[in-house]
């Protein structure tokens, strides 16, 4: 019996999507990484959004290290961030999933900067 050609190992569906998450779509095609379908032009939109959540999640990444204070509320939303995200990366196949999707992480992300404390210097 003949493969589907649409059909893909489930590891390599994992890292497709992890990449459509978190990087720009024309870098994970221009890779061969992955491809995603729908739009209908408004990547643009998608590509814009993509770069903002990058900034916003590599803040919320620099500013949790730079304080080094670990608390109890920080700790559930990274947890929280980590049991939203990778449930999503797995079902990331089209244009609305992945727009939808990202929106959910975004108020998390930018809640842990503020759950970490003031930066010691």
């Amino acid at each position: 019996m003949p493969k589907n050609p649409e059909v893909q190992p489930p590891l390599k569906r994992m890292v497709a999507s992890a990449a459509v998450m978190f990087l720009p779509r024309t870098l994970v095609e221009w890779l061969g990484l992955g491809h995603v379908q729908g739009g209908h032009g408004l990547w643009i939109f998608v590509e814009t959004d993509t770069l903002v959540f990058d900034a916003v999640l590599l803040f919320a990444i620099a500013y949790s290290i730079r304080s080094r204070r670990i608390t109890p509320l920080w700790i559930m939303l990274v947890l929280l961030f980590a049991s939203t995200a990778v449930p999503m990366v797995y079902v990331i196949n089209n244009f609305g999933t992945l727009f939808r999707s990202r929106q959910m992480l975004y108020l998390i992300a930018a809640l842990l900067p503020l759950t970490s404390g003031r930066p010691r210097r």
